[in-house]
């Protein structure tokens, strides 16, 4: 099952459809996207996968934030996708560091930094962007060796926890005022990756999905 919170456009869903058309067509029901969230193209792709009679394809709507770490928990990987553009190659998507906490693998079709950070800890697969056959191909590959893709906690725990980052920033500061460092804009664009606090490891906890 994958999840993706959608909230506005360009994150280019109706790869989604395309990928349970042919999933259906190929006779599998072993998969079930649930798109999560409301948003400008959420009516859009409902109406799409009902005209396609699509009944692998679950739609929330609407869902509270503090849900979203149980809806995180329930699945088997999460996709987070933009369409195949240059502009969104510089885009770090926060939902990225939610997921890796959680140790849910994630099928990354997303390119530039925000690939590179979720498939440096084994905390995913990249896909082609807008590509369906690359999207099964994902599903496929994290279904034979879940263990593999669920790496991304202590990841972040040490290099995008608020207090690390917060620490990192005052000891900059703290050496510029003091005159022992030259201004480094490379660290401090760094420092300036989004931040979160580290949830529950669901495997410590009562997992509502078990």
């Amino acid at each position: 099952m994958c999840l993706h919170r959608h909230r506005r456009h360009g994150h280019g869903l109706e790869v989604v459809l395309r990928a349970a058309q042919k999933l259906k067509d190929a006779g599998r029901a072993d998969v079930v996207f649930r798109i999560v969230g409301d948003g400008a193209e959420r009516n859009r792709l409902q109406s799409g996968a009902k005209s396609l009679r699509l009944d692998n394809i679950e739609f929330t709507g609407l869902v509270a934030k503090s849900r979203m770490p149980e809806m995180i928990a329930e699945a088997d990987a999460c996709l987070v996708h933009l369409k195949k553009a240059e502009l969104f190659e510089t885009v770090i998507p926060s939902k990225i560091f939610e997921i890796m906490a959680m140790n849910v693998p994630i099928i990354m079709g997303v390119r530039g930094q925000a690939q590179r950070i979720v498939l440096a800890p084994g905390a995913g697969i990249a896909m082609t962007p807008e590509d369906e056959d690359s999207l099964i191909a994902g599903i496929d590959a994290i279904d034979s060796n879940r263990e593999a893709y669920r790496q991304g906690r202590r990841y972040v725990s040490e290099h995008f926890d608020r207090d690390v980052l917060a620490r990192q920033m005052l000891d900059e500061l703290t050496a510029l005022v003091d005159g022992s460092t030259a201004f480094d804009s490379e660290t401090l664009s760094t420092l300036r990756l989004p931040s979160i606090e580290i949830p529950a490891d669901p495997r410590e906890t009562e997992r509502i999905a078990a």
